[in-house]
């Protein structure tokens, strides 16, 4: 479930995200060959998501994943305290 906690989340990790550590994990590429894909990183991502192929997909969801935790963990327990 998303919370609004996480939703902030999110946007954070997409503001603050450099490009560095997109080339790091693989994403986009070092240098020149990857400013196509971080202009549309900054400008158009919902097209970068959906022109990114699968094993670039699963890095950045891997990215998100490592950023989110902590808010997930705690959205977790808070849904399993109500139950």
């Amino acid at each position: 479930m998303i919370t609004s906690q996480i939703l902030r989340k999110l946007a954070f990790f997409y503001s603050n995200t450099d490009r560095s550590t997109l080339e790091h994990a693989g994403i986009i590429q070092p240098g020149s060959g990857g400013d196509t894909a971080w202009k549309r990183f900054n400008h158009d991502f919902d097209v970068f998501l959906i022109k990114l192929d699968a094993a670039k997909l699963e890095a950045l969801t891997a990215l998100l994943n490592n950023y989110l935790a902590p808010s997930v963990a705690l959205a977790g327990r808070s849904l399993e305290a109500a139950e």
